[in-house]
């Protein structure tokens, strides 16, 4: 055998570096290590096959995690795939960049594999296929429970790693009791959870909640998994709670300990299975009820987990019942908590200009009376289905633009490739860089029109929107991921743009986007404006006022029912509330 050893050396470098979060390096200690690998010829069957593939992999994701060059990161784990093809890691990154990038050339072939691989290797780990990405792929639902419940195992195998083999017993010994606190506990506590308390989604939508909780003689305590930054986010979240820890690089022990000191009765966990995410935690139950919300909108599959939280919209009954392990808080109008009214107080005009020219920092585009039809979304969340009804509208009627993000910018060359398939020149697809925090709603009010996809909803993008007074048009879907568009415009009061189905939606599309409707995308604007100021969707000491009142009554159920988590119905004001089996 050709000697690798120092091939192997290298290997291990780019694993601490890329733990280190080193990726340039890590990149470059992968990269040598394969030319090695190729001056000495490692191309036998076994032990050199595993050790390419190894190589090719690492760094393919050291490469991804720069977030530059990804048409290199998605060779490196096909070459992965190649060199051995019974190492699923390597393929299950591939297709997720092939999303990325909407590379959907070969999309069919990839998951329907990705499917039968599943369903034929019952004991093969899907994990690593990662639970929120699965969410916008094109498989079943028993697939993504699949991918769930491996995920699952592996946090409890995290936990078995750390000597904690029986969370119970150790719960029985390290954590106090909350619950039989509630009839001696003056105020009611709760605790967040999260690696997200910074300016990224999560952190600015929940901003202002614990201060309207405190306002409501509610202690919150913050726990947060990564470092504070500078921004404005954290002061408003600090603000407002009674405490706040950073718990990064703490044992799963530590915090679960270190949230039960806090005495609180209720511990949400804001990440699930997205980055950062400490779902182990939740194992040990350091408070009286656990609420999986907002960051991971689909079940945990972990049974520690009490709640999640929804609405009627988002969660109906028919979707709900099969596919999650938590019992459900069904909120009255909108599930997702939302901070604009704080953080944007903007000021709009009825009725805003339209420009000759729609200018943000590096494009000018959509000239005369071009209608914008725009998407801010991530592309993994587009796909090809979305992207057939835009470019149906687009070859139908040339006074239509398409405005999408650089999310990421390699993306562009596919769908320049797949417009043109459709017989709509690329350059009526118009796509700009993120823009700035501070301005973005602004320069995004140049959109005439927001079109959802339907692999997985707007999430903050499409409240952004909304909020910018954007008419939205949506189609809700088989998930929870797919169906965040519906629950906005249902609380919003505007359920006459939630398709029916996919023609519906491109049929929408089109009516909106005619010359001889004009007037009604004018009156749709106008009436969003003053929506978004009325409706039950951005009010957020309201919902902070409904978020409470479910989790008085989750607390009371598990408390009174030898701690089996009953449904929690909260009803729109001036009805009574609901306890469901």
């Amino acid at each position: 055998a050709a000697d690798s050893s120092n091939i192997r050396v290298l290997s291990e470098l780019g694993l601490k570096l890329y733990g280190s979060q080193q990726f340039e390096k890590a990149a470059s200690a992968f990269s040598i290590a394969l030319h090695r690998a190729r001056l000495q010829n490692i191309h036998l069957p076994t032990e050199d096959q595993a050790l390419a593939a190894e190589l090719y992999n690492g760094l393919g994701a050291s490469i991804e995690m720069t977030h530059k060059n990804l048409h290199t990161a998605a060779f490196c784990y096909k070459s992965a795939f190649k060199s051995m093809p019974s190492y699923f890691v390597a393929f299950f990154s591939s297709i997720h960049m092939s999303t990325r990038l909407c590379d959907w050339s070969n999309r069919t072939v990839e998951f329907n594999f990705f499917e039968t691989l599943l369903k034929e290797n019952t004991e093969l780990d899907s994990s690593a296929a990662g639970p929120i990405f699965v969410l916008h792929y094109p498989v079943a639902t028993e697939t993504i429970k699949r991918v769930i419940k491996d995920r699952a195992q592996g946090v409890r195998n995290k936990l078995a790693s750390e000597g904690i083999v029986e969370p119970g017993k150790w719960s029985q010994k390290h954590i106090v009791p909350a619950c039989p606190l509630i009839t001696t506990t003056k105020r009611f506590s709760i605790s967040l959870l999260s690696a997200d308390f910074n300016m990224r989604p999560v952190g600015k939508l929940v901003q202002s909640l614990p201060l309207f909780l405190s306002q409501q003689d509610v202690d919150v305590h913050l726990f947060s998994l990564e470092p504070w930054d500078s921004s404005s986010v954290v002061e408003t979240l600090v603000m407002g709670a009674s405490s706040a820890v950073v718990v990064k690089g703490m044992s799963s022990q530590r915090i679960a300990t270190t949230i039960n000191k806090a005495g609180s009765l209720v511990l949400i966990d804001l990440n699930g299975y997205t980055d950062g995410g400490r779902a182990e935690v939740t194992i040990l139950r350091p408070a009286c009820v656990h609420v999986n919300y907002l960051g991971y909108p689909a079940s945990m599959g972990i049974n520690e987990f009490d709640y999640i939280i929804g609405d009627r919209t988002v969660l109906p009954p028919e979707l709900y019942s099969r596919n999650f392990v938590e019992s459900l808080i069904s909120l009255p109008f909108n599930y997702m908590v939302c901070d604009h009214a704080q953080s944007y107080p903007m000021t709009m005009s009825e009725n805003p200009p339209v420009p000759n020219a729609r200018t943000v920092p590096g494009k000018t585009f959509g000239y005369g009376n071009t209608t914008v039809v725009a998407n801010f979304n991530h592309l993994q969340k587009l796909g090809p289905n979305t992207f057939n009804q835009w470019m149906r509208v687009m070859s139908n009627n040339p006074k239509v633009s398409l405005w999408l993000l650089k999310f990421p910018g390699e993306a562009e060359y596919y769908l320049s490739d797949e417009a043109q398939k459709s017989g709509v020149s690329p350059f009526r697809v118009h796509m700009t860089e993120k823009i700035a925090t501070e301005d973005h709603l602004q320069y995004k009010r140049h959109a005439d029109i927001l079109a959802d996809t339907f692999e997985y909803n707007a999430h903050v993008s499409g409240l952004d929107a909304i909020w910018a007074g954007i008419p939205f048009i949506t189609l809700p879907g088989d998930r929870m991921a797919r169906r965040s568009g519906a629950s906005f415009l249902a609380s919003l009061g505007a359920k006459e743009l939630i398709a029916r189905d996919e023609n519906d939606y491109g049929d929408i599309l089109q009516l909106l986007t005619s010359d001889s409707h004009a007037s009604k995308l004018s009156t749709l604007r106008r009436k969003f404006e003053s929506l978004r100021l009325t409706s039950p969707l951005y009010d957020t000491p309201a919902w902070a006022a409904q978020l409470l009142q479910s989790l008085r009554m989750a607390v009371e159920a598990v408390t009174n029912s030898a701690k089996l988590a009953h449904h929690v119905i909260v009803p729109p004001p001036n009805h009574s509330a609901q306890l469901s089996t």
